[in-house]
This record gives structure tokens, sequence and C-alpha cells, in this order.
């Protein structure tokens, strides 16, 4: 983060940091700072959908301290939104009062999750390989096999229901794909790709 924000400055570059992950580490000597808090031309994203999550509420935020930005944002966000749901603003106060225990909440599921993903892929170390996240609730792992990763969901998707999201759809060319795992219906979710590896004769 530091030589980002080295090389921006001497350049003169906006940095835009999307922290809508923010508070998820499972250590919180893993957190950054934010990039508005370390350099006067850094812009944060955060919000209530990820680490809070209330997707729904649909309510987010910048913070800058390049207030004439700020004001430009806000002139252009009236000719896209009038104004926000009156509903949703209550509800993310509620939220935001009651942010220890859901954070902590979540940071509980996350770290059941991370330890259930972390025995399933070493019993499928054949078949996958991952890094094991220090925040967030998603990963990238590789799918070892020589089939592509694009077919792999699909056949899925097809088989069991269970949608994965392979690493072109990122732009990404590899047989990487996408996983996510803040939800708490994670070990029926494994369960089912387990059954399409056995069926497929992969496992």
């Amino acid at each position: 983060m530091d030589e980002l924000i080295a090389i921006a400055n001497v350049k003169d570059i906006r940095i835009f940091s999307d922290e809508m992950y923010r508070f998820t580490e499972q250590n919180q000597t893993d957190r950054l700072p934010s990039v508005c808090e370390l350099y006067p031309m850094g812009i944060s994203l955060f919000g209530l959908s990820k680490s809070f999550s209330l997707p729904g509420l649909r309510v987010g935020w910048l913070v800058s301290k390049e207030l004439p930005l700020l004001e430009k944002v806000k002139s252009f966000k009236d000719y896209t939104t009038i104004c926000g749901s009156a509903p949703s603003e209550i509800l993310a106060i509620i939220a935001l009062r009651a942010k220890e225990t859901i954070l902590a909440r979540n940071r509980i599921i996350i770290s059941r999750n991370l330890e259930i993903l972390g025995d399933f892929f070493e019993e499928q170390k054949s078949v996958f390989s991952w890094y094991r996240p220090i925040g967030g609730t998603v990963c990238f792992p590789k799918l070892q096999l020589d089939f592509s990763t694009d077919k792999f969901c699909e056949l899925l998707m097809e088989k069991k229901g269970v949608m994965l999201l392979p690493a072109s759809v990122l732009g990404f060319p590899s047989n990487h794909f996408r996983i996510g795992f803040g939800r708490k219906d994670m070990p029926e979710v494994l369960e089912k790709l387990a059954e399409f590896l056995l069926e497929m004769g992969y496992s």
C-alpha cells in the first residue's frame, strides 16, 4: 500500500479503494488502514452489502478528503437517484449501531467456513489448489484437472445447482474459479460439490 501511494503521489493520481470487505479479516492485525486515511487523493468505498451481510439495503458511501470531488459525486448522483430509500436508511442506522455484534457474528461464520473449506481442499488436493484468504468472503482456487473451469462450472450448475464463477468471466486467463464462503449453507454446498466430483470420477 505504501509503495502504491508513493507512485500515485509522484504521478498525482487518485487511488480508488474498494473496501467493502473491510472488518472481515480473521486477525485485526491484517487490516490495512483505509486509503482515504493515508493519502490526500485517496477515495474509499464502503457499504453494508459485504461485511454487514445487508446487500438488500443498497446502502454505501464514499470517503475522501477532496470535498470538491465529493460535491461533484453528490451532484452526479442527483441525476441517477433522487434520494435513498428511507426504510433502508433507518435499517442501516440500526445495523451501524449494532456494528460489533453483526461483524462478530459474520466473522464466526467466515472462520467456520474457512476451516471447512481448508479440510475440503486438503481432501481434494489432487483436484484443487488454493491459498487461504486472510480477509473477505471469497477465494480463488485453481482446478488442477485437464478440464476447463468454464465447462466444470457449467456441468456443476446443471447437475447440482451449485454456481461457481469461472476465471474467464473475470477476464482472468487461467483455470481458477471464484467461490464465496460467507453463507451458513457452506457445508451443504460442499457436499454437493463432493458428490459431483465423485459422480464425474474426479474424486
